[in-house]
């Protein structure tokens, strides 16, 4: 969410026919149920409330080409050195993030997550088992820090590697020649995809998406406040832990 909007805690007085609440109470959020009636809400065409085959399948395919683009980098300074343990260290370090971290860090607090089955169904990090309890209320502070320096780190490690291969072309003035090109190209593709992945993301994702809580959230306030008022069990738990500050 906007640092710059103030988040006004919602009436508990319901009474408009855009902010009535949904009338499954035991469903947890509108996201998470499937075939809900939203004859009465055009939050849809605001917030990714329902799940898209289309935007998934282009976000996955968009993460997919940047991580092995990256992963590609440490095979080169690899093969260069003739050790491989920091393309498979930077393997593994993708696969505890994307299994394990950030699911268990923010996902879990995603309403997305409350969907039925042992997989995450959502436009971001599709098919993922869901190996920890979902969480109604907001993201902590501390998950929020501890996330961003995860990624910081995550997403830095690429640019440390291509840093390396630049010095390893200017160390040897003799490369082989198709280590020049592949070097280039590589390059060129990374900072491709990661201008891509962040426009996709800052630029249209997190303006839309639902989570949020999420530390990279820009939902504007009045339809973050539009949606707790049609969800009441999520709103509650908002409130119990402290909206205002946990929005801050």
């Amino acid at each position: 969410m906007s640092n710059n909007e103030h988040f006004e805690k919602p009436s508990k007085n319901i009474s408009s026919t855009s902010d009535r609440p949904h009338s499954q109470s035991s469903v947890l959020t509108c996201v998470a149920a499937d075939g809900i009636e939203c004859e009465d809400c055009n939050l849809d065409k605001i917030i990714m409330c329902k799940f898209s085959k289309r935007q998934t399948i282009v976000f996955i395919i968009c993460n997919t080409c940047y991580r092995l683009n990256a992963l590609a980098i440490f095979y080169f300074i690899g093969s260069i050195l003739n050790t491989w343990w920091m393309m498979w260290a930077y393997g593994l370090f993708i696969a505890i993030t994307f299994f394990v971290i950030e699911p268990g860090l923010i996902c879990s607090h995603c309403p997305f997550y409350a969907k039925e089955g042992k997989f995450l169904k959502c436009g971001g990090l599709w098919g993922i088992p869901k190996l920890w309890k979902y969480h109604l209320e907001p993201v902590k502070k501390w998950k929020k820090i501890a996330m961003l320096v995860v990624g910081f780190i995550f997403e830095l490690i690429p640019l440390f590697g291509i840093v390396g291969n630049i010095i390893l072309f200017l160390i040897d003035p003799h490369p082989p020649f198709y280590y020049e090109i592949i070097l280039i190209i590589t390059t060129i593709v990374f900072i491709g995809l990661a201008y891509y992945h962040l426009k996709v993301l800052l630029g249209s994702r997190c303006k839309k998406c639902p989570h949020f809580s999420c530390p990279l959230n820009n939902v504007p306030a009045r339809y973050v406040q539009l949606f707790l008022n049609k969800n009441i069990v999520m709103r509650t738990a908002w409130e119990d832990a402290g909206l205002n500050s946990e929005m801050d």
